[in-house]
């Protein structure tokens, strides 16, 4: 007789239909799904995170069911962060569920499945929050990171990192996907060390806080310019200031209870403490940034030709003069992409007991204390690409050292 999706033939034996057919979920390699004995390819692979079609059959949902009572409840949240289906079918799930509980007639029974559905939708609810915040740091501007890292502080951490991590390795098949959020995450953890050593400075951050409430007091927008100008003119517009002014910004923009303008207003004084930090910057810190805004190779060797070239620093209405040493610029350099491939390698691929550069063991913000906050600040698409092309010629130019371009670690 016929039966679906097969039909029984003698011997109690069954034949399955053709295997284009079959949902991915409903067939093993070498056998099928329906065969007596041999378990669902839909538990293994959303166990091992794989992806899925979305089907609408009970059964199926109640196979990925069955998933979920089998697995710890540790696991639960990793296979949700896993299978990028996940999404697209927890509603579903959720439905079942609802009518395995409505259906059932044992009081035990129906307290078991409310039981399993209601930890099901917690965990949901965590893996939502951290997909939510993952999305909104992928698709932020440069300009914008700052910001959001300082207001959402309490939940990008170490939970939040494992996630990122997961979602990483679910694009297996897709290395520029990988690529993209590992360097997006490589900056957020850098801003997370830095803001975290900024908080320790308890004395800083609390001048920081006054200087805020100050120019938000402020009776006009005039007024507070000038004062940020007082403050830049005294030397005294720190990272704990701008990184609460990102922070108020940030805020200010996810809130429906301000108006527009008053959000440009925010991002328009935020904008000009930036523009006064980078007045404090150190000389190597200005000359990367205008090197990096160079065009072609070329324009760049040149811009490096009149850094090297020793002279008084000093300054006009509108102009910077600056100099350095090789040595002292390519020293910023490799600081600031280590930093960088330690915290890009530790999305990409998970290292027992932390990274090792050929230059010794780097700690989170032992070197971002310093520079990577002044270097995070450096605009213009392609930042760490232009900085390799720097460090490239710096050595073949003016160091004399020979190397491959594009090779990131600086030998000794």
């Amino acid at each position: 007789r016929n039966s679906g999706s097969g039909k029984l033939l003698e011997g109690g034996r069954t034949r399955c239909p053709p295997e284009p057919s079959s949902p991915w979920w409903g067939r093993k390699r070498g056998g099928c799904a329906c065969a007596a004995g041999k378990p669902a390819a839909a538990e293994e692979g959303f166990a091992r995170g794989e992806d899925a079609p979305v089907v609408e059959e009970q059964s199926v949902y109640e196979k990925l069911i069955r998933i979920f009572e089998e697995k710890d409840r540790d696991a639960w949240e990793r296979l949700m962060a896993q299978s990028r289906q996940w999404e697209s079918v927890s509603s579903e799930i959720f439905q079942r569920l609802q009518d395995r509980i409505d259906d059932e007639k044992q009081s035990v029974d129906k307290e078991k499945n409310q039981e399993l559905r209601d930890a099901l939708v917690a965990a949901d609810a965590r893996v939502v929050e951290k997909r939510m915040l993952l999305n909104k740091l992928l698709s932020a501007q440069d300009y914008e990171l700052e910001g959001l890292v300082a207001l959402h502080e309490g939940s990008i951490n170490d939970a939040f990192f494992e996630y990122a991590r997961l979602v990483i390795s679910s694009h297996a098949e897709d290395s520029a996907k990988q690529e993209e959020i590992a360097t997006k995450m490589s900056t957020v953890i850098s801003l997370c060390d830095a803001q975290r050593k900024l908080a320790e400075d308890f004395e800083s951050f609390q001048a920081a806080g006054k200087n805020l409430s100050s120019i938000l007091g402020a009776e006009s927008l005039g007024d507070a310019e000038k004062q940020i100008d007082n403050l830049a003119d005294a030397g005294q517009i720190d990272p704990s200031l701008v990184t609460m002014m990102a922070k108020a910004w940030a805020g200010a923009k996810e809130s429906n209870m301000m108006k527009e303008e008053a959000k440009d207003i925010m991002f328009h004084l935020y904008n000009k403490a930036r523009d006064g930090l980078s007045l404090q910057q150190p000389v190597e810190l200005k000359i990367l940034k205008y090197v990096t805004h160079q065009p072609t190779k070329r324009e760049m060797k040149d811009a490096l030709e009149a850094a090297f070239t020793p002279g008084v620093n000093y300054e006009t209405s509108d102009l910077e003069y600056l100099s350095t040493t090789p040595e002292k610029l390519i020293k910023v350099v490799n600081m600031v992409l280590e930093k960088y491939e330690m915290n890009r390698m530790r999305y990409l691929r998970s290292v027992p007991g932390g990274i090792k550069t050929r230059t010794g063991s780097v700690s989170g913000g032992e070197i971002f204390k310093g520079m990577m906050k002044e270097a995070s600040m450096i605009p213009g698409p392609n930042v760490i690409d232009k900085l390799r092309e720097v460090r490239y010629l710096i050595r073949k130019e003016f160091l004399g050292v020979a190397g491959e371009e594009g090779e990131l670690w600086m030998h000794e």
